[in-house]
């Protein structure tokens, strides 16, 4: 397993609300994947890197198409890996 260099994450504790939304949502993502999905976010309304909104449903409803989207198009995130967890399988 490999392991994350912390100093590798920007904003640690928004990454990992970010993770803990996403698998909370059913999807699973690694931090590096989650720090540039909300990049990604930020980018398209030309920020840096912009606030977590205070709802953790928020957070989900910004990066939901941006996580279909890749998922249809088989897009590649830092690890390679970025899967939908089957919800009660």
């Amino acid at each position: 397993m490999n392991k994350i260099n912390m100093n590798e994450i920007n904003y640690p504790r928004d990454v990992q609300r970010i993770q803990k939304v996403l698998i909370e949502n059913g999807y699973e993502a690694t931090l590096i994947e989650c720090q540039n999905l909300w990049k990604e976010y930020s980018n398209d309304v030309s920020a840096l890197w912009l606030l977590l909104p205070k709802q953790d449903e928020e957070v989900f409803y910004y990066l939901k198409d941006k996580i279909e989207d890749k998922i249809k198009n088989n897009d590649i995130f830092a690890d390679d890996e970025f899967e939908e967890i089957a919800k009660g399988a």
